[in-house]
């Protein structure tokens, strides 16, 4: 199950980088994907991958900085 809710959290934030959003709000996104709000562990869940996502990107963001230096 946590697989599926990573690739639907995964779709959301590409949707909402698609249309030019660079702030992603966990509550919002609980509710755009169908979980529930009121859910701890929904709420832990999308908060343990978007900080994952962030820490992707920062990395990613680092090396191509480092590359082009």
């Amino acid at each position: 199950m946590e697989k599926k809710i990573k690739y639907k959290i995964f779709d959301w934030i590409i949707y909402k980088m698609d249309k030019g959003d660079k702030n992603f709000d966990i509550l919002e996104c609980i509710k755009d994907i169908g979980l529930n709000i009121n859910d701890k562990n929904d709420i832990e869940i999308v908060d343990k991958i978007f900080q994952w996502n962030d820490t992707k990107t920062r990395e990613s963001m680092i090396d191509i900085f480092e590359y082009n230096n």
